[in-house]
């Protein structure tokens, strides 16, 4: 893909759209505008974080997954876990090996634990806290939040970590262990069920490497669907389970898990308000002496994404009871972690871009003399960023305006007072009196 082109898990069904704005207010990037009695996204602004899927009350916002069918694809398909998975089963149903088997009854030849993953994750994270002197170092691990601060705070890239989430580096892990025991890499499938949009791009288009080690991305409500009358299914395992699993890995389903690994002076943040008002914040050169900043796009975390099934308290009381049935902790081996972290194994390839909006004009000159008239505009707008309009607020309107994408007269407030101008006028206009009908009304008087 070219610079400018996006690929986007987060789509509109303009038939289900009804205009209402909410989604536009509640957008962090400015994404979204309505125009003409319909929502739009810009491209360059969306980073697929779901908040719009998650306040639509028309539910005319989507997320773009791949088709379950698609497993039969490869000889050899493996499920990544993720740790929010736990969250979606009912303590009653949960059974690790029942699990595998109710996945190996939908294709999966293997499961692996994107929690074995984030224990490397976590290792990683501690190692390149020694090695840095940049303060606070953002967590690397919620894609939506990599790509706020690209679009929107690209002045702290360089405070983002730059090591691979836990689910890029548990394919790795799954394609380094298959392709030692002699599995042909074309034969390979490697399935993460996502609880969020955000991961689907994460994949699709990845911000930190030129490809994933990830064939496709499922749904975690469409799997759960299918999942779930499978679970109480008995017998021997038919699947296979590639890593061991422990509690640290899995608690990265929900906030402060992270931090918690990690340690030092930190920050745990869950939900994009929470993150955007942090960010605000350490553009402006506050909050000293933090080490570290766990970010969460989604309230709750992971367990708190818009493709769950589950609500978010609902799936912290069920990971609490699940997770009892795990070993505590599975070390990793020092010096296997050792190599792979000095060859690079956790590392993103490529630096993390800023993503900037489209400027106003191509050409220096014209676009400041737009800037001119954008802030004019700004004046004469009221200020409440009410959203009526269809842009986020004033500012984006007066943005949008001299973009050529609207009008002042989107804004109702500058409307109701041209519809009152307008009135006043026509008031003035009719009290007054042609001259001969006035010379007229002089004669009716005089007769009388």
């Amino acid at each position: 893909m070219s610079a400018m082109e996006y690929f986007h898990s987060v789509h509109l069904d303009e038939e289900r759209c009804q205009a209402c704005t909410i989604c536009t207010t509640r957008c962090p990037t400015e994404a979204i505008r309505v125009y003409q009695g319909k929502a739009r996204i810009l491209d360059e602004r969306c980073i697929d974080c779901g908040e719009c899927m998650r306040t639509c009350p028309q539910e005319a916002k989507m997320g773009r997954v791949d088709p379950l069918d698609d497993v039969f694809r490869y000889p050899y398909a493996v499920a990544l876990i993720p740790p929010s998975l736990y969250s979606q089963i009912p303590p009653k149903q949960f059974q690790v090996d029942s699990l595998v088997n109710a996945l190996a009854a939908l294709g999966f030849d293997a499961v692996a634990d994107v929690g074995h993953g984030a224990e490397h994750t976590a290792a990683a994270y501690k190692e390149y806290l020694r090695e840095s002197t940049v303060r606070p170092l953002i967590s690397s691990a919620c894609p939506a939040v990599v790509r706020l601060i690209q679009v929107r705070f690209d002045e702290l890239l360089p405070n983002v970590i730059p090591i691979e989430s836990p689910m890029e580096t548990t394919a790795a892990l799954v394609r380094e262990l298959l392709q030692q025991e002699g599995r042909d890499p074309e034969d390979i499938g490697i399935f993460f069920i996502t609880p969020c949009p955000a991961k689907v791009t994460a994949v699709k288009q990845p911000a930190g490497r030129s490809g994933s080690n990830i064939a496709g991305v499922l749904s975690m409500s469409d799997v759960y669907q299918e999942l779930y009358p499978r679970l109480n299914h008995k017998g021997n395992p038919q699947g296979r389970r590639l890593f061991p699993l422990s509690r640290p890995g899995v608690r990265w389903g929900y906030t402060a898990a992270q931090a918690f690994e990690v340690r030092g002076t930190h920050l745990s943040l869950e939900g994009l308000d929470q993150v955007v008002e942090v960010l605000d914040d350490l553009s402006l050169g506050k909050l000293p002496g933090v080490d570290f900043i766990e970010a969460n796009a989604c309230p709750g975390g992971c367990i708190g994404g818009c493709l769950t099934v589950q609500s978010r308290f609902q799936g912290q009381v069920n990971m609490h009871r699940n997770i009892r049935a795990l070993s505590t902790r599975n070390p990793l081996p020092e010096g296997e972690f050792q190599r792979r972290y000095q060859n690079g194994f956790y590392r993103m390839a490529l630096p993390l871009e800023s993503r900037p909006a489209q400027p106003l004009h191509e050409d220096m000159g014209q676009a400041m003399q737009l800037m001119l008239q954008q802030e004019e505009l700004l004046r004469k707008l009221p200020g409440l960023d009410c959203g009526a309009c269809g842009s986020p607020n004033c500012k984006s309107l007066a943005e949008d305006i001299v973009r050529g994408w609207t009008t002042e007269m989107d804004c109702i407030f500058v409307l109701r007072e041209v519809v009152q101008n307008v009135a006043k006028e026509l008031w003035d206009l009719a009290q007054q009196v042609p001259p001969t009908l006035h010379k007229r009304n002089q004669i009716d008087d005089t007769e009388s």
